[in-house]
């Protein structure tokens, strides 16, 4: 994945690492496109961040999925990464329980296949294009849960599919779970600079960033609320 001048779209962005993710790669150069539940903060976004489209969509709804997807491929034919950070949202919710909705934030996890799949198309016409998907590096606070394993199954399954699929294409999908692990305690802004480096130099330095891009923590969770609200 070169280092700027990609049209990438990040699914989760209005908060936490997706933002953070979405702040850094439009500080590089990059066009990206962030998607979300919350109409006013994404446009808020929008309005601070010049460089950062953005696409309203529940992403465990079926048919703002199919709208989202057909935004895309009309005002963004372009687009040449997919980072999906879907899930995440559940950490903003009001539904801090998994035991209370685990089959909404299933749902939220395997859309990112299934926007995966429709954006396949549109990655095969550009020179070269890349897959990321970031959601089960930061779901460490689900890790003693049900939910987690079905979930760690269902997509750690289809990335090793989708990756030994496209091997002898133009389409990158990079296997960052290998070698990058997260907790609780690491904020937002740390990982989406961990993740920045081993997308761009698979953990060495960072690329530079300009002098006035100032990192900042935008949903740091602690401890304690994961500890009390997570249960099994």
């Amino acid at each position: 994945m070169k280092t700027s001048k990609n049209t990438i779209l990040i699914t989760g962005g209005i908060t936490g690492t997706g933002l953070e993710l979405a702040r850094l790669l439009s500080a590089l150069g990059n066009k990206v496109i962030i998607t979300g539940k919350n109409k006013i903060e994404l446009h808020r976004i929008s309005r601070i961040h010049k460089n950062i489209d953005i696409l309203t969509c529940d992403l465990a709804c079926e048919e703002e999925i199919e709208k989202m997807i057909a935004k895309i491929h009309d005002k963004f034919p372009d687009i040449n990464v997919f980072i999906n950070n879907s899930g995440q949202s559940y950490l903003e919710s009001e539904e801090h329980l998994v035991s209370q909705c685990p089959d909404k934030l299933l749902s939220q996890y395997l859309a990112g296949i299934r926007v995966t799949e429709e954006l396949l198309p549109l990655f095969e016409k550009q020179k070269k294009a890349t897959i990321i998907d970031a959601s089960l590096l930061t779901m460490d606070f689900l890790q003693h849960t049900k939910i987690f394993t079905v979930i760690q199954n269902i997509t750690g399954s289809y990335n090793r599919l989708l990756r030994h699929k496209l091997r002898n294409t133009k389409i990158e999908v990079p296997d960052l779970q290998s070698y990058l692990s997260f907790n609780q305690n690491s904020s937002p802004v740390m990982v989406a600079l961990r993740l920045i480096e081993a997308i761009y130099n698979k953990n060495a330095d960072p690329p530079p960033f300009p002098d006035d891009y100032a990192l900042i923590n935008t949903a740091g969770l602690s401890r304690n609320f994961l500890n009390d609200s997570i249960t099994n």
